[in-house]
């Protein structure tokens, strides 16, 4: 690049600073060299909260003492025992247990020597502090599906298992439902039939709708003689 023509960008260069200086005297860069003083300051450590330790689990005793008598007693629930292709075709897959498998987990509770419990034990547990057994467990079925009287009632039999069928009575003898003839033909010492409303309803409702449910399947079961009979 020739001498002139290098003055020249020079010129031009500027007199583009100039402007741009002109257009937009806001436009200011300043350097402040910050002494450690002004950095403490600026940046002073912000306080660590003081960390909160996780509960640990209460003991037995500390609950017994806390809410009453307390026991361990490991609890199976269950819905529909059918086989999985029915249960696909009824889109009822979330809620079944395969037949077989249910068969598998039935036998190897008794293969290692569980006992089941009626729910009268559990209550006599509560009520008059009545030991629960070693070894013992809950069996229940939800909702009273006429597959617990095809499916899970002949496994039961058969293992000499007791079980609590939580019925909503007033769908009893729909389709899809246990009929009231099959649940009186259940072992009345086996199998307690207990209150799971009337009508299956959500319960979020008013306080009258939610008395009407629970007293008329308590009724129910009292007409039938079936409140406690297990």
């Amino acid at each position: 690049m020739k001498k002139k023509d290098f003055l020249l960008f020079l010129l031009l260069v500027s007199v583009f600073f100039i402007g741009v200086s002109t257009l937009f005297p806001q436009i200011k860069a300043t350097l402040k060299i910050l002494s450690p003083q002004d950095l403490a300051q600026k940046y002073q450590a912000v306080a660590t909260p003081t960390p909160t330790a996780t509960p640990r689990p209460l003991t037995f005793a500390e609950m017994n003492a806390l809410y009453g008598p307390c026991v361990s007693l490991p609890t199976l629930m269950y819905h529909h025992i059918q086989d999985e292709a029915q249960a696909q075709e009824k889109n009822q897959l979330a809620l079944t247990v395969d037949t077989e498998t249910f068969r598998s987990q039935m036998e190897y509770l008794k293969a290692k020597g569980y006992r089941t419990l009626g729910m009268e034990a559990l209550i006599a547990f509560f009520d008059s502090e009545v030991p629960v057994p070693k070894g013992s467990v809950l069996l229940t079925f939800d909702d009273g599906y006429d597959d617990f009287y095809r499916n899970a009632l002949p496994i039961l039999n058969e293992l000499g298992f007791k079980a609590t069928i939580f019925i909503s009575t007033g769908l009893m003898d729909n389709p899809g439902y246990l009929s009231w003839e099959e649940i009186n033909q259940a072992t009345p010492s086996a199998y307690l039939f207990a209150n799971h409303t009337w009508s299956h309803k959500n319960l979020q409702t008013s306080k009258e709708k939610i008395e009407f449910e629970i007293k008329t399947a308590d009724i129910q079961l009292a007409e039938r003689d079936l409140n406690g009979r297990a």
